[in-house]
């Protein structure tokens, strides 16, 4: 029931779209160039199947055009009503989705044309951006710490790091490929579509407010290589790009009619038929195939259906779960599960045993994501850690209660290690105790190195006298990787002490920290059936 309501807001607001466009288009040209701006926009592909999804993306297109003519009639008649309706509709859009402030542009581009450059300084413009940006910058800071908590999207402040800020993609061909020769040509506009737009921007322009269009088409392009990882990993980030596209195309037709005129009554009517059919008829073929492409894309996507499936039926409807998904929440809206998102990069004992006081019960996820082998080991501690319910080359799901074979020691002495560094530490010495362990068992040691070590270093566990093993710690700086070392059987508070012993723990250089020890994340003894 919950999704036929977020797909019937987002019809809606489809609707709503199409017809603050009509609005905008009649009031720039005339009521015949309303018709086809909003023509225009019902058959965009991209418009036609997000308008249908349970997305929030067309409620923030039809908040930025209605904002859009709000405030135009606002500049021209000044009544409070388009005031505050202006204010609401931008706010609204930025609430959804802060790269709608790309918006101010346009918005800018308008007041100059209607009240000239003493318009920037009216106080009540001043008061009209802070009834948008207050609101949206209180919102961004709590969803921020909602994000920090729970890896649920809000991720807007990662600069370079999650969907904007990204210098480095935009040096890279694979970027303009994509999102201009793939996601451009073939999903949004479509060839027809972009040879349109590009015509109708050639139309001369008669009215005071067209170049508008042109400012707001202006302010997309640049909220592109903003907004660069966005738009390169999501083909509806370029939904508004519809707007202006319908009122460049609309322009268009406009100017055709007009030229047409000259040819006769019923040759210019006839004409004018042909060219609707084909625009549209062409349209409504690449609706198809791009339908047919979603279709594509579901099927390839039965693993995760599958598995949000076996989550669904295993767990218990209110049971707080993680979900290993590289911080895209369909798993857990197909399996109608609330919990955390957790990248790969991110997998490690920490992460889980932080979540389980605040009742995370059950971990599961793709196994596609573990392409490192660091990763891969890391999974494999945990999956040891963990009761396993489901397990298949393609997915996995476990319940968060110890393994009983899995036993973490006892502290006995050693060095306390900062919260940032693990649970502790090894300086010299790190003296433990093991669970009472009657057959050979696992030692397992999960540990990093350090920016700033000389060389790799070397841990040695003694019992006694007699040395059980030793291992090199390796990989990058802070990367935690599991090492584990065979155990005979022990009994005995004292028989199950150990000791671990750190080598080669000195600075990379001769001003560097003396006092260095190895960051311990966690130690533990398994033992198999």
């Amino acid at each position: 029931m919950q999704e036929v309501v977020g797909r019937a807001i987002s019809i809606l607001f489809s609707l709503v779209c199409i017809a603050g466009i009509f609005a905008l288009a009649r009031r720039l040209w005339s009521e015949r160039a309303g018709l086809y701006a909003a023509a225009v926009m019902a058959f965009m592909p991209l418009n036609v199947i997000v308008g249908r999804a349970f997305m929030p993306e067309t409620t923030m297109l039809a908040a930025s055009i209605w904002g859009v003519f709000f405030f135009w009639r606002w500049c021209e008649g000044n009544r409070w009503r388009d005031y505050f309706a202006s204010a609401a509709c931008i706010c609204l859009a930025v609430l959804i989705k802060p790269p709608a402030l790309y918006l101010g542009l346009p918005l800018l581009v308008m007041l100059i044309r209607e009240r000239g450059w003493p318009g920037l300084g009216s106080l009540r413009i001043w008061i009209w951006a802070m009834l948008i940006l207050v609101p949206a910058a209180a919102w961004y800071y709590h969803a921020f710490g909602l994000w920090r908590e729970t890896q649920l999207s809000f991720g807007v402040w990662s600069v370079g790091t999650d969907k904007w800020g990204n210098l480095d993609l935009l040096q890279s061909g694979d970027y303009y490929r994509r999102v201009f020769g793939f996601f451009l040509l073939q999903r949004t506009l479509m060839p027809l579509g972009v040879a349109l737009v590009l015509l109708g921007l050639l139309v001369p322009r008669t009215g005071r407010q067209e170049v508008m269009v042109d400012a707001w088409l202006a302010a997309i392009l640049v909220y592109f290589l903003i907004v660069a990882r966005g738009c390169y990993e999501h083909d509806y980030y370029q939904l508004p790009l519809l707007a202006p596209a319908a009122l460049l195309v609309a322009r268009l037709l406009i100017r055709l009619e007009q030229r047409l005129r000259a040819w006769g009554e019923e040759s210019r009517q006839l004409l004018l038929y042909m060219a609707l059919v084909a625009v549209f008829g062409l349209w409504g073929d690449s609706i198809y195939s791009q339908t047919e492409r979603l279709y594509e894309r579901d099927l390839e996507s039965a693993d995760l259906l599958e598995m949000s499936r076996i989550v669904k039926e295993s767990t218990e409807p209110d049971a707080l779960v993680i979900a290993l998904n590289q911080h895209n929440p369909l798993s857990l809206y197909h399996a109608q599960r609330k919990g955390w998102n957790l990248n790969s990069v991110n997998l490690d004992v920490r992460f889980v045993e932080r979540r389980r006081p605040l009742g995370a019960a059950y971990f599961f996820g793709e196994k596609r994501h573990l392409q490192d082998p660091e990763q891969q080991e890391m999974h494999g501690l945990l999956a040891d850690r963990y009761q396993v319910l489901v397990d298949t080359p393609a997915y996995f799901l476990w319940k968060l209660v110890p393994n009983p074979n899995w036993r973490e020691v006892e502290y006995v002495s050693g060095w306390k290690a900062p919260e940032a560094w693990g649970r502790w530490g090894v300086a010299t010495e790190l003296r433990i105790r093991t669970a009472t362990t009657v057959r050979p068992a696992i030692l397992v040691i999960t540990t990093a190195s350090w920016q700033g070590a000389s060389e790799p270093p070397q841990v040695t566990v003694w019992h006694g006298a007699d040395e059980i093993g030793r291992f090199s710690v390796v990989g990058r700086p802070w990367q935690w990787r599991s090492y584990a070392l065979d155990l005979p059987a022990l009994d005995g508070p004292a028989k199950r002490e150990l000791s671990l012993i750190c080598d080669r723990l000195r600075p990379a250089n001769p001003g560097g920290d003396p006092t260095l020890a190895l960051p311990v994340l966690d130690i533990a003894t398994v033992t198999h059936e």
